[in-house]
């Protein structure tokens, strides 16, 4: 039954998509997180899980002729990667996160992600700003700041940070949270990460998206609104972008290395048929790899198929 309440739904979903298919990413050299020893900064990006179900992350290290990208979590303790029918491992690597742009006073960095939709149609953006001792996401509109909702009000600051929208990212709905999402913040003072998501809201005359937290403990979004902080478990949640492999013509402009034969090398994840499907690894795509994921694991290089891609 088409009740006015999932018309609207529709339509929000409508509009993610219409924002989403406005937008052209590029590899940007501030999405890698130089680390080591299986260490996973907070906004490190989510590509698989394990056999034992503990989270993969993209990670990249540097060969001879570029960079190989592979696997990473704190139970494997290195970033693992194929390389010439092997599992190599590194305990030095760089692993795959968000790009957040400084500043203030209502302006917009170059490339900022649009995010939701006003109620006067103006774009909102996704934001972040230091607060009480925690990282909160929130809402930027050009020309006023950062509107973050915490302890059921909302609250404008001058000084925040911009997602930028050069890692392909899309909006998913009805969310699900165990497949990479993207993390925007920590709440304080209790350490607990806050994903990034965009609520549906109903003003009385038209459908606005407004861009706001995750925190988990409910599985609502909050968003700022009218000058206080609104919950809702009508939102979409943002996630890396990954579409499946069209045979012969892939549609990736995120490059994240370079193999031998200097062609370069895609991040994916593909699920492992002799591991019982328990696991999704990630790993490596070229473009003549013919729709195969190439990804370590038992101490070689292995290969998967339908493999979803990281792309705009």
């Amino acid at each position: 039954m088409l009740t006015k309440r999932n018309a609207l739904l529709a339509a929000g979903v409508a509009a993610l998509v219409a924002i989403a298919g406005d937008r052209v990413a590029s590899a940007s050299d501030w999405n890698w997180y130089s680390t080591e020893n299986g260490n996973v900064p907070e906004d490190g990006i989510r590509g698989g899980t394990d056999s034992d179900g503990s989270p993969l992350y993209f990670c990249r290290v540097w060969a001879s002729v570029g960079y190989q990208p592979g696997k990473v979590s704190d139970q494997l303790g290195t970033c693992n990667y194929p390389y010439g029918g092997k599992e190599l491992t590194s305990a030095q690597y760089e692993v795959m996160v968000t790009h957040w742009e400084w500043t203030s006073d209502g302006q917009l960095t170059q490339y900022p992600y649009q995010g939701g939709i006003d109620s006067d149609g103006a774009p909102l953006y996704i934001c972040r700003a230091r607060y009480n001792g925690g990282l909160q996401p929130g809402k930027l509109k050009q020309g006023a700041g950062c509107y973050i909702g915490y302890g059921g009000n909302e609250i404008l600051l001058n000084k925040y940070a911009v997602l930028q929208d050069d890692l392909p990212m899309k909006l998913l709905y009805p969310p699900r949270f165990d497949i990479g999402q993207i993390i925007g913040g920590q709440d304080a003072p209790v350490a607990r990460a806050l994903g990034l998501c965009v609520a549906f809201y109903y003003d009385g005359s038209r459908l606005t998206l407004q861009p706001g937290k995750w925190i988990g403990d409910d599985g609502m979004c909050r968003y700022s609104y009218a000058g206080v902080e609104v919950p809702t478990n009508d939102f979409a949640y943002i996630i890396p972008h990954y579409t499946d492999i069209v045979l012969g013509t892939p549609r990736f402009d995120f490059v994240v290395g370079q193999d031998t034969n200097g062609d370069p090398l895609y991040a994916c994840t593909t699920p492992i048929a002799n591991d019982d499907y328990k696991s999704t690894q990630v790993g490596k795509y070229r473009r003549d790899f013919d729709g195969e994921c190439h990804v370590s694991l038992g101490r070689s290089e292995i290969v998967g198929n339908a493999a979803p891609e990281l792309v705009d």
